[in-house]
């Protein structure tokens, strides 16, 4: 009897030693669970923190990226408006010359002699503005291209080069006085250089279109004989084509604000090298 009570103790002492070990052996699963859970919250932690260090830099970065875009595009809208405030008050000018010019040159009087030549009358200034000089001509000495380049001539003169060059200064002085530039004011360099290049576009841009027209006559009209009428259109085709040139040139391409970085940065190389 003993014998048999001493086995049965012996088998559940058996059984709860297995069942002892199973539990612990699951306790140890869930504990290796629990620290692998904390362990990756952990990490997921850190890289939340480090995502959204890295979203705040990116808000930042972008905010940065827009506020110089703002300061950028109000810059080109200042910088705009004064290239189209001199755009309009040089093409003004040159408007109301083509609009005088072309008044002027429907009073010239052109008359066939019975001598065969062809005789002039008219305002002493429109004459000379179409390098019609003399008060009679041969017809195969004086044709409109001649008049065309009349034009040309008296786009390179000493006034309409003293007029863009104080247009010029006007608007740049208000400009870098009281605009856009006045931190750096009318006694610095950028000042000297925008001066100058406006100056050289306007004349370059009368010029160019002064050209273009008398060559255009000369292919087109060759042998034509000056006429009234044609003095009018040379004087009003030209005025238009220095509008139209001044829009492309400055408006739409921006030459010369162009101009005027690549001069003063090449300046500042100059004064950069020389110290």
């Amino acid at each position: 009897m003993n014998q048999h009570i001493d086995t049965r103790i012996n088998t559940f002492d058996a059984a709860d030693e297995a069942e002892y070990n199973r539990v612990q052996s699951v306790l140890a699963q869930r504990a290796r669970q629990d620290a692998s859970n904390a362990y990756m919250q952990t990490k997921m932690a850190n890289v939340d923190a480090a995502d959204e260090a890295a979203w705040e830099d990116d808000l930042s970065n972008l905010a940065c990226v827009a506020q110089s875009s703002r300061a950028e595009e109000e810059n080109s809208e200042g910088r705009h408006f004064w290239q189209t405030l001199g755009f309009w008050m040089a093409n003004g000018f040159d408007l109301a010359q083509g609009v005088e010019d072309g008044v002027g040159a429907s009073k010239m009087v052109v008359n066939s002699l019975d001598n065969g030549n062809i005789g002039f009358s008219g305002p002493r200034s429109i004459r000379d503005l179409f390098n019609i000089n003399g008060t009679y001509y041969r017809p195969s000495t004086l044709g409109v291209s001649s008049a065309a380049k009349g034009i040309f001539k008296s786009a390179a003169k000493n006034g309409t080069v003293l007029f863009s060059f104080g247009v010029s200064t006007v608007v740049n002085i208000y400009d870098y006085q009281w605009g856009e530039h006045k931190d750096k004011g009318v006694l610095s360099q950028e000042f000297g250089v925008s001066t100058i290049v406006d100056t050289v576009f306007a004349v370059g841009v009368g010029l160019l279109a002064a050209g273009a027209v008398a060559v255009g006559v000369a292919i087109f009209s060759a042998g034509v004989v000056v006429s009234t009428p044609a003095l009018v259109a040379i004087a009003a085709i030209t005025a238009l084509t220095a509008i139209g040139l001044g829009l492309v040139v400055d408006i739409k391409l921006d030459w010369p604000n162009q101009a005027k970085d690549v001069t003063n940065q090449r300046l500042n190389d100059i004064q950069g090298g020389g110290q």
